[in-house]
């Protein structure tokens, strides 16, 4: 064998590889909206504490009148 017929032996058709774009399976909107659900959540239960509190405080002092 020669030069030239083992170098059209030891070349091949080329492999190529597509990479289809693949979407992402959570997506950036569904996160950010997840974000926000979670902070909604959260402002909603601090107002409720606060709430509560407030009206604890406010009955609490109510029944007892200051002194000065």
């Amino acid at each position: 064998m020669d030069v030239v017929q083992a170098f059209r032996l030891a070349q091949q058709a080329p492999i190529i590889v597509r990479i289809a774009p693949t979407q992402d399976p959570t997506g950036i909107a569904r996160v950010l909206l997840g974000a926000l659900g979670l902070t909604g959540a959260l402002v909603v239960g601090a107002l409720a504490l606060g709430a509560l509190f407030a009206g604890v405080l406010f009955v609490l002092r109510s029944r007892k009148p200051l002194d000065h």
